[in-house]
């Protein structure tokens, strides 16, 4: 890669995975060089959780911010996903998927990582995973039969915040299979 990525995956070492100023300083350091943002993809699998959950929260950053990811970024990072480890990593990523057109042949992959997550302890992680599952499988603000089905079943969820995003989550898509 041509940014330097051993200069900068030191600087994501340092993350301490609370607050993102090593993180925004970084992105300032290095965002205009290329393959930067192909970097991040590669990065959200690396066996560090501080680079992980770094280059995660740096993709999310950067897409919230209007990044447009290439389909041949979306296969790296779907080529990814089974070694993103930490929690929070893996929650990055679901809060990014809103932002992604995911092509047809990453899509299992996707639909495959995002299942389990669905009955994970941490319920921001469960709540983020059902509503990048519906992302995922939702048309036209109709629902896909597996995303249905999870909607159903987290309604019931004893986290507030998981049955918040299942009340949003229908409303946004109103319709579904069933």
């Amino acid at each position: 890669m041509e940014y330097g990525t051993a200069r900068f995956r030191a600087l994501l070492l340092e993350y301490d995975r609370k607050s993102p100023t090593v993180l925004t300083e970084a992105a300032v350091k290095f965002r205009a060089r290329p393959g930067y943002f192909d970097g991040l993809a590669d990065l959200a699998g690396d066996d560090a959780d501080a680079v992980s959950s770094g280059a995660t929260w740096l993709i999310k950053h950067e897409l919230e911010n209007g990044r447009r990811p290439t389909p041949e970024w979306v296969r790296s990072l779907a080529a990814a996903l089974d070694r993103v480890g930490p929690w929070d990593a893996k929650l990055h990523i679901c809060q990014s998927i809103r932002f992604i057109s995911v092509p047809d042949d990453c899509r299992p992959s996707f639909h495959a990582w995002l299942l389990p997550l669905l009955d994970h302890s941490r319920p921001f992680l469960r709540a983020w995973a059902l509503d990048a599952l519906c992302r995922l499988t939702g048309v036209d603000g109709v629902l896909g039969a597996t995303a249905t089905a999870a909607l159903d079943r987290l309604t019931e969820d004893p986290a507030a915040s998981v049955r918040a995003r299942v009340r949003a989550l229908k409303k946004e898509f109103p319709r579904s299979i069933g």
